[in-house]
């Protein structure tokens, strides 16, 4: 059975280039495509998908309040955030949604592929630039929270950085693939406020 997949994205000819390349795959079928959130919330309940892919920059209700009310509802659907967009703000707000995985836009389409066929199988994909965001930005401003990553996290992050897959980082660690993947699901749910420093850290930036 394909993987039903809802792609959220305004620019209408790249969405016609992910849709082809998605479709392209065996394992994988574009269900519905859909300009801004509200047109997503509408064809999700008509196409039951598996998995929505959403662009961060919408016109209106932007993607991280889409992925917001996503993560609120009783669906039970996974989510990639595509974006262009890589600054902190931004970032910590799509981990803080749930999301399972973080792809930047300008990759191969064999990338692409690959991240949703990851996140279908347990995985949480996260572009390059984004793992060295992380580990840059992170380093010198929130040391508490790399504190709060283990050892071997740390690891796995420098070298997600530096563009390895997760087989190439599990044979440069001596363990499994599948070892490399809860690493870094492990990575995403303290992104998403799931360490005390960062919830505590949240409450005060946003006064909540």
């Amino acid at each position: 059975m394909r993987v039903k997949i809802l792609l959220v994205e305004d620019d209408e000819e790249l969405l016609s280039y992910l849709q082809s390349v998605l479709n392209k795959e065996a394992k994988l079928s574009v269900v519905g495509v859909a300009t801004d959130a509200e047109d997503a919330f509408y064809l999700i309940s008509k196409t039951c998908p598996d998995l929505i892919i959403v662009d961060i920059d919408l016109p209106g209700m932007s993607g991280i309040g889409l992925l917001k009310d996503l993560k609120t509802s009783s669906l039970n659907l996974k989510a990639i955030a595509y974006s262009g967009m890589e600054d902190k703000e931004t970032v910590l707000s799509a981990f803080r949604t749930g999301i399972h995985g973080y792809i930047l836009k300008g990759g191969s389409p064999k990338e692409f592929v690959q991240a949703v066929l990851d996140v279908m199988e347990g995985g949480a994909p996260m572009s390059s630039r984004i793992a060295r965001f992380i580990v840059e930005n992170f380093r010198e401003g929130d040391a508490q929270y790399i504190d709060s990553l283990g050892n071997r996290e740390n690891e796995v992050m420098q070298y997600l950085s530096n563009g390895l897959t997760y087989k190439e980082i599990a044979l440069e660690l001596n363990i499994s693939p599948h070892t490399v993947r809860t690493h870094i699901k492990n990575i995403y749910e303290k992104l998403g406020v799931k360490s005390r420093f960062e919830a505590i850290k949240f409450a005060k930036e946003y006064g909540s």
